[in-house]
């Protein structure tokens, strides 16, 4: 039985234009199409940004915000039934004004074990100063680590290679031993604004 996924990615050279990206889903394997290319839209033969941020590396800030639950979803598949091609050059991560300022970090090339970003995880570890003032308040560390716990979820004062997510000030900012660790284990790095705004609120 054949499922489809769709939704929106914005463009990597005009914020105002966006291309619709498709994931079929059938009995044992996947494929993946994106409207990018306007001479072949949906091609079998593409590759593109627009696939391999949001569905391969769990970039899912360049999805219009509506769909990305359906871009979750769609990544856990196509990580499991899809293989990127071997030609393919990622050049996407260098461009900081398509992933804005609190992109996901996901995983390096070589890889073997891929895990998803899952809005299920339960152990986290924040690092850094968040430098956030919500409603007045200027939030320590402390402040997130103790929302957390109140939350259910399992905070680790160190690094673990358990982790479901590790927040930091600004993911994709100079990298710390946490970081480090964190993208040699394909293990989320998000920032303390993305953790509110779209994990933390969904638990």
């Amino acid at each position: 039985m054949e499922k489809v996924f769709e939704f929106r990615v914005r463009s990597t050279s005009c914020e105002k234009i966006f291309y619709k990206v498709r994931l079929h889903q059938f009995l044992k394997r996947c494929e993946v199409y994106c409207e990018c290319h306007q001479k072949n839209p949906f091609s079998k033969k593409q590759f593109c940004s627009h696939i391999d941020a949001p569905l391969f590396k769990n970039c899912f800030s360049v999805v219009f915000e509506e769909d990305r639950d359906v871009a979750i979803e769609a990544s856990k598949i196509a990580q499991n039934g899809f293989k990127i091609p071997k030609s393919w050059k990622e050049t996407w991560r260098t461009n900081k004004k398509w992933l804005g300022p609190d992109y996901q970090i996901f995983d390096k090339k070589e890889t073997t074990h891929v895990r998803t970003s899952s809005l299920s995880g339960r152990k986290v570890c924040f690092t850094g100063d968040p430098k956030m003032t919500i409603n007045h308040k200027k939030f320590s560390r402390r402040d997130f680590i103790d929302q957390a716990k109140e939350k259910g979820w399992e905070v680790s004062e160190e690094f673990s290679g358990s982790l479901d997510y590790l927040i930091c000030h600004q993911a994709g900012s100079k990298e710390s031993t946490k970081m480090k660790h964190a993208l040699q284990l394909n293990i989320p790095i998000i920032s303390y604004q993305i953790w509110i705004d779209q994990i933390l609120c969904k638990v």
